[in-house]
């Protein structure tokens, strides 16, 4: 996992990315929201917001996709790839979800969940971007009691 990290926001038109680099500057991860929604239910009508995460440099020649994340009705998740998450039977990985900031959540503005065995700073970092895109869901609020 990631023990120092430095997280850049570089600027661009068509995209919007955050660069995962180590402590010597190397760059670790690309982070990035695709410019255009997917997974629209009815022509460009409820449509996604999608963000993944590579292994490196996008740009490489051959980007690796180490996950893959996208809207849900009451999360946002990531999945190792879009085939898992198309084919509705892998787990989701990491999910994130927008909170009503109360006394029981200690004024939490939102929630990370991650699987053991995953990456869970490179989750976090994600959850940071995506929540600075105000892409999160929000979660479903309990009846005031």
């Amino acid at each position: 996992g990631l023990r120092g990290f430095v997280m850049e926001n570089p600027f661009s038109l068509t995209h919007t990315t955050w660069l995962v680099k180590d402590e010597s500057d190397k760059l670790l991860y690309t982070v990035q929201r695709r410019s255009r929604k997917a997974d629209c239910k009815k022509f460009f009508f409820d449509c996604k917001v999608v963000w993944k995460i590579y292994q490196g440099k996008k740009t490489d020649k051959d980007p690796v996709v180490i996950y893959y994340g996208i809207q849900h009705e009451r999360a946002f998740k990531f999945y190792h790839s879009r085939a898992d998450f198309k084919g509705g039977t892998a787990p989701w990985l990491a999910s994130y979800q927008k909170l009503l900031p109360t006394p029981e959540n200690d004024g939490g503005l939102f929630k990370v969940t991650v699987q053991p065995g995953q990456d869970a700073a490179l989750m976090l970092l994600a959850a940071f971007a995506v929540n600075k895109k105000h892409d999160l869901v929000a979660a479903p609020q309990k009846a005031p009691r």
